[in-house]
């Protein structure tokens, strides 16, 4: 008796939120939504050990590879990039779990006013492609081999993880950021930085942006430590991707169609058709619409475009320039993560007198208080 009661009371409520949601959908009336995060900014890790000497792979487990100093010195840089973009705007962290992005955090956070962090979550669905656990050379060089030819979406490492796999959680961490933006933690003039991995990031971008397998066959990672924005539109409907963030992935804006589907630059074009041997028709298939269809053929008919461009896959953008971070700011880096440990090392600013005001911050990146609700890279050119 008592059991069933409790059931009449779950369905009641269920009811009476029911139709407390449908009031707001009743014609005439506005609907009721959350304005959007001012900007969505992914960020990949700085170059780690591995991106140097992929015989790293070999005897020290993925997610504990660390940065190179190049690599600290690139998230130092990156994250004054950050500030001058962002200013004192709010900002919430999603950061994957591996000990690169947490150090890249680490060193991003200490440019930035700690009392502009709203949060800070360690998402494991953020984190790396795994390739099959320790990772032998032969074995590695074998398996990327073939997926060369069967696909990169599709292709799954043994014992690892195909890109579709990594598609799939990332579309939960989506229904997680979903929420959170309908909740007052995320919204209006706030920003999302998720600091993550060169694959994970373009999967991110297909799946929010509902690109097609092909398209996304056809890019590449940004270089260590660059950053993607996505700036909320003037309407306030959805995102939209500058020229220059859509360049470090290889895509463009196709002319005369602001608000379609980007298309692949020339030169990545010809790196499938003469590297890959891929057909003509392969990048005109990455879009139904006519005018994307349009400027992809007027592109073909470029043969100066093509020629120049032969080849030559990759990023146009450099890498990020370090020349303002001094040697010191990279030691700094570096003792702070040795003396911590990677596993701590958003926990500890070189500037001892920061602590006192910047530790509620960076504790909160460790904070198992609560359950997560969660279910919304390759090496420098070809992984982690």
């Amino acid at each position: 008796g008592v059991a069933l009661l409790c059931l009449i009371g779950v369905l009641i409520l269920a009811r009476l939120r029911a139709l407390t949601s449908a009031r707001a959908a009743v014609p005439g009336e506005p609907v009721q939504r959350r304005k959007l995060p001012k900007r969505i900014i992914l960020m990949r890790h700085g170059e780690s050990s591995g991106n140097v000497d992929e015989s790293v792979y070999s005897h020290v487990p993925d997610w504990r590879v660390r940065l190179s100093a190049t690599g600290h010195a690139q998230a130092i840089q990156t994250g004054r990039q950050l500030q001058q973009l962002i200013g004192s705007e709010p900002t919430i962290f999603y950061v994957s779990p591996y000990y690169r992005t947490r150090e890249t955090f680490a060193n991003v956070i200490l440019q930035l006013n700690p009392t502009q962090v709203l949060d800070v979550r360690m998402e494991p669905r953020l984190r790396e492609q795994d390739f099959g656990n320790f990772q032998c050379s032969d074995r590695m060089a074998l398996a990327k081999s073939e997926r060369g030819l069967f696909g990169r979406f599709f292709y799954r490492f043994p014992n690892g993880e195909s890109g579709a796999d990594v598609y799939d959680r990332v579309s939960t961490f989506l229904e997680t950021l979903a929420r959170d933006i309908q909740s007052e933690s995320l919204g209006g003039d706030t920003n999302a930085v998720i600091v993550s991995h060169g694959l994970t990031m373009r999967l991110f971008l297909m799946r929010w942006y509902h690109w097609p397998v092909e398209l996304f066959e056809g890019t590449d990672n940004p270089r260590n430590a660059q950053m993607i924005v996505m700036v909320r539109r003037s309407d306030g409907n959805g995102y939209e991707i500058d020229s220059d963030s859509l360049a470090l992935i290889g895509l463009e804006k196709p002319e005369g169609a602001d608000n379609q589907q980007p298309i692949l630059l020339p030169r990545q074009r010809e790196y499938l058709r003469h590297s890959l041997g891929k057909c003509a028709g392969f990048c005109e298939f990455t879009s139904a619409n006519a005018a994307l269809r349009a400027r992809a053929k007027t592109e073909q008919s470029s043969s100066s475009v093509r020629t120049s461009s032969r080849g030559n896959r990759g990023v146009t953008a450099g890498s990020v320039t370090t020349e303002s971070v001094t040697a010191e700011d990279v030691a700094c880096a570096e003792r702070r993560a040795e003396t911590l440990n990677a596993e701590f090392a958003t926990l500890a600013p070189c500037a001892p007198e920061f602590l006192d005001e910047a530790a509620p911050v960076f504790i909160a990146a460790h904070d198992d208080g609560g359950e997560d609700d969660g279910v919304l890279d390759e090496k420098e050119g070809e992984g982690e």
